[in-house]
């Protein structure tokens, strides 16, 4: 039996998109990539919860979280954001996320970080 979405946790759905993604013969920094962004978010965020626990204050929490505790750069801090929608846009509810997938991170003047849609 498949398992609903909202039953897999954050870990399980990235270890099955990793999995996809390295037989589908992606490039290892490519997977790198994902594990240091995947990392990253789990420093944030209490991975063991099911996916329908993530909304968007949760993304936006991140934002303020990687602002307020890395010295990233407002670059990394949108890779991050790419990395993570990666693999959560595939099992999160998108009513929870009210169509993150469409969201990006835009730097607007003075350095002020907003979300658009």
């Amino acid at each position: 039996m498949q398992e609903k979405p909202s039953d897999i946790s954050i870990e399980q759905v990235f270890e099955k998109f990793l999995k996809i993604k390295e037989c589908s013969n992606v490039a290892p920094d490519t997977i790198s990539y994902y594990q240091r962004c995947f990392k990253s978010f789990k420093r944030f965020y209490d991975t063991s919860l099911p996916c329908n626990s993530i909304t968007l204050d949760t993304i936006n929490d991140y934002v303020i979280f990687l602002k307020e505790n890395t010295k990233d750069n407002d670059i990394t801090i949108n890779s991050h954001l790419r990395g993570i929608r990666a693999f959560l846009s595939q099992y999160v509810p998108q009513n929870n996320l009210y169509d993150v997938t469409v969201y990006f991170l835009l730097v607007v003047r003075h350095r002020e970080f907003i979300l658009h849609r």
